[in-house]
């Protein structure tokens, strides 16, 4: 798999908001049953049984990444901020270091950062465990040296981290891969920031 940041340029997350107002706020989130109740098990695509609850993962900062390009030198990441601050970035690895080719901040509404986090939530690991754990679509295998079509990283208020690796289509085909690939083209496709993914490597 492609090496990549894992939200080393996220800012630090902010005090969690009144157990009221959250409760408000996540109503409409569609993987939820009930006001501030658990993640529905069933909707997982990595197996996950068991996450935290609204209200601590409305706390987690999240980064999508993809990578493309000769020598997989491109990136192109989407970091959410617990503030719902969106930074779109496109990079290029090179000699030295490493060139932004474009990047830009915007501010999403609350109920489109919650409805990015709800939809997301599907791919989330059950536990952030550090960045040696890489979390796949129940049923996915590694394969070695095989480029993913994307990595989703959550980090929570105690930057721990969990990722997972949605793998291309030719590399695993289950069904619960299909779901993760379109979930993740569906998100990406809500979010602004379309003239930097525009130059992206295709």
């Amino acid at each position: 798999m492609s090496a990549f940041d894992p939200l080393q340029t996220l800012a630090q997350p902010r005090k969690l908001p009144r157990m009221r107002a959250a409760c408000m706020i996540w109503q409409t989130a569609i993987l939820l049953t009930g006001a501030c109740g658990r993640f529905a098990a069933s909707e997982s695509l990595v197996g996950a049984k068991d996450l935290p609850s609204a209200i601590e993962l409305a706390a987690e900062e999240i980064q999508i990444s993809r990578r493309a390009g000769a020598g997989q030198a491109h990136m192109l990441t989407y970091d959410l901020s617990t503030s719902n601050s969106l930074t779109v970035a496109h990079t290029v690895d090179q000699l030295g270091g490493t060139k932004t080719v474009s990047r830009a901040t915007f501010r999403l509404t609350p109920e489109a950062a919650n409805k990015v986090r709800s939809l997301l939530w599907r791919v989330r690991p059950e536990r952030l465990t550090g960045i040696q754990d890489i979390t796949l679509p129940t049923g996915c295998t590694v394969v070695v040296d095989a480029s993913p079509q994307a990595n989703v990283v959550f980090a929570d208020a105690k930057r721990r981290l969990g990722i997972t690796s949605i793998p291309s289509e030719p590399n695993c085909e289950t069904p619960n891969a299909e779901q993760a690939r379109q979930l993740v083209a569906r998100v990406l496709a809500s979010l602004p920031g379309r003239n930097l993914a525009a130059q992206f490597p295709t």
